[in-house]
């Protein structure tokens, strides 16, 4: 996949790490004992100026009231602007590694999941928010991309939102994509030819090396949303297709904190 330039305005996290295993209990009622890779969201306030995290900590924006990102072209110009700050997620490797920790120093964090698939759980612990109406801090998973012009799209993967008396929530929405999800996508503008995704169904039967209906094991909601991208890049490349030519693919999450100090993810592999 081809990465693009981003930089957010405000903080966001992490820094080089270690592949971890934690031996702590899994969430109550879930089956996913045993190992698990935990990447720990450490909030801190805006004059923050330590270095950056290790392991499996990442030092985030307290609270991300007012904040914004921005995703630029190869060129440089900006094609998209969220609230909140940016997380980038690689699936690739054999190591769990937390590549940029700091995100209170360029807007930016970063971290790798070795390849495969993992069911996704998150909790806030910590000292709960003074104010009671407080939001909850929220996670929203984004593909990128491009079809052929200059014009970049982002599919909505999925949102997950938790406050700190939450249990641990089951997250894995944010990874996995769904025929529906990406039915919605297409029609909020169905005149743009460009934007028009195939359905993960599609692509799992005939671009990867499995069956869409057999694939959902587990209980996992949808595609992998790294498979999805890894399928429309091998469309791309059918001769039958000439004329997709879906780029520029990238995966990210969009954070928004109301002021917790301690977010805390499991990634539990399937």
């Amino acid at each position: 996949m081809k990465k693009i330039l981003t930089l957010g305005i405000t903080a966001v996290l992490l820094c080089a790490g270690l592949m971890v295993s934690v031996a702590a209990a899994a969430p109550k009622g879930i089956d996913y004992n045993g190992f698990h890779y935990t990447l720990n969201l450490i909030g801190k306030k805006a004059d923050f100026n330590g270095v950056g995290g290790g392991g499996s900590t990442m030092f985030v924006p307290q609270s991300t009231e007012n904040m914004e990102f921005y995703i630029y072209n190869e060129t440089g110009d900006v094609v998209g602007t969220f609230d909140g700050v940016k997380i980038d997620v690689e699936n690739t490797g054999t190591e769990y590694v937390v590549t940029d920790g700091n995100v209170l120093d360029d807007g930016h964090g970063s971290f790798t999941l070795p390849t495969g698939k993992y069911a996704v759980y998150i909790a806030v612990k910590g000292k709960p928010i003074k104010d009671p109406n407080a939001e909850p801090a929220s996670i929203t998973g984004w593909m990128q991309y491009t079809n052929g012009t200059e014009t970049y799209y982002f599919l909505d993967v999925g949102t997950i939102t938790v406050k700190r008396n939450d249990d641990w929530v089951d997250a894995s929405t944010i990874f996995y994509i769904t025929n529906e999800e990406v039915g919605i996508h297409n029609d909020k503008d169905l005149s743009d030819p460009y934007r028009q995704l195939p359905a993960p169904s599609y692509i799992a039967d005939n671009y990867l090396d499995y069956d869409y209906d057999s694939y959902k094991y587990k209980g996992m909601p949808g595609l992998w949303i790294f498979d999805y991208m890894t399928g429309l890049e091998n469309l791309a490349d059918d001769d039958l297709n000439d004329d997709l030519n879906y780029d520029n693919l990238d995966y990210f999450w969009q954070l928004k904190n109301p002021g917790y100090k301690l977010i805390k993810l499991r990634f539990y592999p399937i």
